[in-house]
């Protein structure tokens, strides 16, 4: 018999112990979690990981302020949700507190409901019979688990009347760490994906049904994060008509004397209530205020001019492009809802501040910089209003005085 190395047979001592040690499969599995379920958060997103506004509340969020400074920052986390030190109040920014951010209406593309969904997280899985398993047929994995009884969530309008929505069961997520809050959810959750997208300034509720949320020993839920009975209901309140990202945000207040000042705007507006005044040393500089309109096959088209939630500021001379001149300016916009007369655009989503008086800067980028973050808002990408060739529906009278309608609200 060929005889067996040193080396072998140390190998071979070095692993016989732990292989005879492996009595089970469970053995290193983390015990299940003996207590009841607990209601973690209530998580009003986007309803896509992608390409949505990347605005998220949390209607349970009640944690205290945090005091912060440079030499003692915030905690950090994914980036939504655990921005930077405010070092003008020294109070860490918690966006997902309702007090901060009311829940936002969502983005709306191909495919989407009505571009929000809404996730029920809880502090461990719930019983296997609460949803049933939808396999895809292709693939073999599971597309979806839908609730066995869908009437333990719902989502309603201020009148008591149920919406239609999408309901399932997510199990998948940590209740409390992500590294991306709308690509990797927080989870496990029962989730509501209204089909139809919320209004501004607007009161509805999410309902439940505690007693009939269990885990796999029958424990139903009754508390929250925050020690609270779980209610039934949790009402809230939606955003109004305000700035929501773009050039002032993307380019942290600078432009390049080619861009526009593009403006992202949290809902669609009516076109012909845009007013703008943009001023230099006091002065009023000329200038030319348009909706942004959706790309058609990746391009602006003149004769598909369909209003985007986004307003373009354009330096022009008479009805031509102009080139910005550096220096320091401000800018005052005006613009009502499409839907309600009564949601103005505003700097803060809660429609307290007016847009008046907001500071940017203009500075002429070097020669040879070449700075793609300016792409989307450079002047010859982007139509002036006088350049589509068809009136949109959208740009018609409506209702609002303000617009040189017959009513007010």
């Amino acid at each position: 018999m060929r005889p067996r190395s040193l080396y072998a047979l140390g190998f071979l001592a070095l692993a016989t112990a732990p292989l005879l040690s492996c009595e089970s499969l469970d053995n290193g599995k983390l015990p299940e979690d003996p207590s009841a379920p607990v209601l973690m958060k209530i998580l009003i997103q986007d309803e896509l990981p992608r390409g949505g506004r990347n605005v998220a509340t949390d209607l349970l969020d009640k944690s205290p302020k945090v005091s912060c400074s440079e030499q003692k920052p915030c905690t950090t986390g994914d980036h939504f949700s655990h921005p930077p030190c405010n070092l003008d109040t020294k109070i860490c920014p918690d966006p997902l507190k309702p007090e901060e951010t009311p829940p936002a209406l969502g983005a709306i593309f191909s495919g989407t409901t009505g571009g929000n969904q809404i996730r029920i997280i809880f502090s461990k899985i719930l019983a296997p019979e609460i949803a049933t398993a939808t396999i895809n047929m292709m693939t073999g994995r599971v597309d979806k688990w839908e609730l066995k009884d869908p009437s333990i969530i719902g989502f309603y309008d201020a009148h008591g009347n149920e919406l239609a929505a999408e309901k399932s069961w997510d199990p998948t997520g940590s209740p409390t760490l992500t590294s991306d809050l709308f690509l990797n959810p927080l989870g496990p959750a029962l989730v509501l994906k209204p089909k139809n997208p919320m209004n501004l300034f607007t009161t509805y509720s999410i309902r439940l049904k505690p007693e009939l949320i269990k885990d796999a020993k029958g424990q139903a839920v009754t508390k929250d994060i925050n020690k609270a009975a779980v209610a039934t209901s949790y009402e809230f309140k939606t955003e109004g008509l305000h700035a929501a990202g773009g050039a002032l945000a993307d380019l942290n207040g600078v432009l390049d004397v080619k861009d526009v000042l593009v403006i992202k705007t949290s809902a669609l507006f009516v076109p012909r209530s845009l007013k703008a005044v943009v001023r230099r040393d006091g002065e009023i500089v000329e200038t030319a205020a348009s909706p942004g309109y959706l790309y058609v096959n990746g391009v602006m088209d003149p004769n598909q001019c369909t209003p985007a939630p986004q307003i373009n500021i354009f330096r022009v001379s008479g009805r031509d492009r102009a080139e910005w001149e550096e220096g320091d300016y401000t800018v005052s916009i005006e613009a009502i809802s499409i839907e309600s007369c009564g949601a103005r655009f505003s700097m803060d989503p809660f429609g307290l501040t007016p847009f008046e008086e907001v500071a940017f800067k203009v500075k002429r980028k070097p020669e040879g910089v070449d700075d793609d973050k300016h792409e989307p808002f450079l002047a010859k990408e982007l139509l002036l209003e006088w350049e589509c060739a068809l009136l949109n529906p959208a740009d018609m009278i409506t209702g609002c005085a303000a617009d040189g309608g017959v009513g007010g609200q």
